[in-house]
């Protein structure tokens, strides 16, 4: 081994004298106070650095989130809103009526409506897409090109999932407390919204709920029924990724994760507030 190596070696501070300078170090000694003074300066200004950052956030520094403040989105937005809302109540009606039909007639093959009811969960979502194009393009209407043929789309491809919510909800609710009502006097009309419809409520809550998440987010059946009249948000946050625009793009998808956000929140405290009410 070389000398000036051994002569290092031997120089080098042994386990007990670096524990006690360190012991001094953190006990606020001179060498503490040096090196806190020598660091202040350079905490200091990454400190204002990070407020001037966090400053600098307005809406004038973050140019894609102008996007989300256009007419043009409010209207995409309220086409979104109005697509699914009207999509929600025609898909929660369609399926309670499926479920009293199966569950509450003896009307023969009525497995048969419950069987086409729950058909389009096997076929794809552009299949339907382009079966309703076909049809509605065959003659002319006010249909096509509308937000009614978004709603009719919407309804076809997720009633299977609102007809798995009322039907584990017509099953709940034994059938004498209608049958009590028929024999009060009560008609099918005044039974189904004075007695089943109360009772299945938060099953219609959640269902809606959603349904209503799943078609403000679905993008397969706009994609190919939505123009310009009637473009709904997933297809407005695409074509702005097609023109080049990813940054604007991007901040609409932060929006609608927002929205989709709010929307499952609400939906946690309606079950918990149901949920609150059976016990």
């Amino acid at each position: 081994m070389p000398e000036e190596m051994e002569k290092a070696i031997r120089g080098m501070p042994r386990d007990a004298e670096v524990i006690e300078l360190l012991k001094k170090l953190f006990r606020g000694g001179p060498a503490s106070r040096a090196i806190t003074a020598k660091v202040a300066p350079y905490r200091m200004a990454a400190s204002r650095r990070r407020f001037a950052r966090i400053e600098s956030l307005t809406p004038q520094s973050l140019p894609p989130y102008h996007a989300t403040g256009s007419q043009r989105l409010y209207e995409v937005l309220l086409n979104t809103f109005t697509v699914s809302a009207m999509a929600t109540l025609c898909m929660m009606f369609l399926a309670l009526c499926v479920s009293w039909i199966v569950y509450r007639t003896q009307v023969r093959g009525r497995w048969v409506l419950d069987l086409l009811a729950f058909l389009p969960r096997a076929i794809p979502s552009l299949a339907i897409a382009v079966a309703l194009m076909i049809v509605f393009l065959s003659f002319r209407n006010p249909i096509y090109n509308s937000l009614w043929i978004l709603i009719l789309g919407y309804t076809i491809a997720y009633l299977p999932v609102a007809t798995r919510f009322t039907h584990a909800a017509v099953i709940q609710v034994h059938k004498e407390l209608e049958e009590a009502a028929h024999v009060s006097g009560a008609g099918f009309w005044t039974t189904l919204t004075s007695i089943l419809v109360p009772l299945v409520r938060p099953s219609l809550l959640n269902g809606g709920l959603v349904v209503f998440v799943l078609t403000m987010k679905v993008m397969s059946i706009a994609a190919l029924l939505s123009g310009s009249d009637n473009m709904i948000l997933s297809v407005y946050m695409w074509s702005l990724w097609e023109n080049g625009s990813t940054g604007e793009a991007s901040a609409v998808a932060v929006l609608m994760i927002v929205l989709v956000g709010f929307l499952t929140y609400l939906g946690r405290r309606l079950q918990a507030t149901f949920a609150e009410q059976g016990a």
